[in-house]
């Protein structure tokens, strides 16, 4: 299978992100009160979603799974971050990510924190997200503006 890469502006990234807020409010105003940002993918686009959602609180969750060559490895959570609460209440909850690639992430979430609902920018065929915006092809890898400053 050969991989198509598309360079995603600040644009059109903060153009879905703001879509995805407002399709999130439009089915459920003011059904969550705090975001898992799923570190690092996830912290802009939770910050644009925060604002678009009005919401104050987000929390991280630090997942790794992609090591030096974007394959994805096994998923090691980093407790180091600062968030160890335990969340009882799933439903005032929205864990965001910028892509839900293999679904393995999620998936990870899901195990830790069952019935909690995700909201991704984009996810590719086949994959699972409560809210998400776009889906993509998976031959497509999608580079995330900030991930121009990543070596």
């Amino acid at each position: 299978m050969e991989i198509t890469k598309k360079d995603l502006t600040w644009q059109e990234f903060e153009a879905e992100a703001v879509e995805l807020g407002k399709k999130i409010k439009a089915q459920h105003p003011n059904k969550f009160k705090h975001i898992l940002a799923l570190t690092r993918g996830g912290l802009i686009p939770a910050y644009f979603l925060a604002r678009e959602l009005g919401i104050k609180s987000i929390k991280t969750m630090c997942l790794v799974s992609y090591g030096d060559t974007r394959d994805q490895d096994e998923i090691k959570h980093l407790k180091i971050d600062g968030f160890s609460e335990e969340i009882t209440n799933t439903d005032e909850w929205l864990v965001v990510d910028d892509i839900c690639d293999t679904g393995k992430t999620l998936d990870f979430v899901e195990t830790v924190y069952p019935n909690i609902e995700s909201a991704c920018l984009y996810i590719k065929e086949h994959r699972s997200c409560t809210y998400y915006n776009q889906q993509v092809p998976n031959e497509l890898w999608l580079n995330f503006p900030w991930e121009r400053y990543e070596k």
